[in-house]
């Protein structure tokens, strides 16, 4: 019931709170979200790929020319045709495999153009994607592997349309960071991210009602984190251009910004600290960000009163 307003759950809910004296819960004040029914087979990738074409249908800068991905390191960049192109080969290929629904299969790769399509084709067929960090310790990814107990795995050498997949299927065992102990596999469901995206979804403005240009995310968060993994499903589902890069830089990141007008990035507290109060970021044009999305940490006071009139952000979101 996350999605539903006050309005829509019953009368007892307190309009300012969003709290229910009856059921003793909160309930969401935000707008109502519309939702498939839960019982209709739909998995996390054909949602988001229903959601690209109603938005590109709608938006005059979005379409399959429009590019989903860059790589900041060398310039390589992919179509969303191209990206969708590769999702629909893939799961084809993949079928000869004999993987069967709800299979696990272990990822274990750096941040490359082929680890998006290989998270969405096999989330397309049903089965459960756990994505690990490759430069964890052989102990962890061991531990990770007896978690996850994957029927078959990718990695590199240095590390359909006829399957009805339920919303309540496994797409994706995310792995904690051991700041409360061992490493731990929690288990999320399509219709658990699908819910999340659907949120952004129906309450987004378009680049036409903003007068904005074309939304450009610059990720510095890695895939097999649960933020970089919903981040670059929501991105595709409205229609967004993704930009990352294989090895954080701090300054190649204000080189990205400049280069690809980035619109959008989501970092972590010190990095705002740092974005915010470096006279470096003087050196570069930044006026293309208008949003930065700041987790893992609450910010102080005196980061939102920073006046930097050479950055023109209009929103700094604190997600913690």
């Amino acid at each position: 019931m996350a999605a539903t307003t006050a309005n829509h759950c019953c009368p007892a809910v307190d309009p300012n709170t969003g709290f229910s004296f009856q059921m003793k819960t909160f309930h969401s004040l935000r707008p109502y979200v519309p939702l498939s029914p839960p019982s209709q087979p739909r998995s996390l990738p054909q949602y988001a790929l229903s959601l690209f074409h109603n938005f590109s249908h709608a938006s005059a800068t979005v379409g399959g020319d429009t590019t989903f991905i860059v790589d900041a390191a060398n310039g390589n960049t992919l179509s969303y045709s191209q990206f969708i192109a590769q999702i629909y080969s893939l799961a084809y290929s993949l079928k000869n495999f004999s993987l069967s629904q709800n299979d696990v299969a272990f990822i274990l790769s750096p941040l490359s153009f082929h680890v998006p399509s290989l998270y969405f084709a096999l989330m397309s067929l049903g089965i459960v994607v756990p994505p690990a960090n490759p430069l964890g310790f052989e102990s962890e990814i061991t531990h990770q592997v007896q978690l996850s107990k994957p029927v078959i795995a990718f990695a590199t050498s240095k590390t359909s349309s006829n399957i009805n997949v339920s919303q309540h299927d496994t797409s994706t065992i995310l792995y904690s960071s051991e700041t409360t102990g061992r490493v731990k596999g929690v288990l999320l469901s399509h219709l658990s991210i699908i819910v999340l995206i659907a949120g952004y979804y129906h309450l987004r403005k378009t680049p036409q009602e903003h007068e904005e240009s074309h939304p450009v995310s610059f990720f510095t968060v890695p895939l097999f984190h649960v933020f970089g993994f919903f981040l670059l499903a929501r991105a595709f589902s409205i229609g967004e251009t993704v930009v990352f890069t294989d090895r954080f830089e701090f300054e190649g990141m204000l080189r990205a910004v400049e280069k690809y007008k980035i619109t959008f990035m989501p970092i972590s507290s010190p990095l705002v600290v740092a974005f915010i109060k470096l006279e470096l970021t003087k050196k570069y044009d930044l006026s293309s960000l208008m949003l930065l999305g700041s987790g893992g940490g609450l910010l102080g006071r005196g980061v939102h009163s920073v006046n930097r009139p050479e950055i023109a952000l209009t929103e700094l979101t604190d997600l913690s």
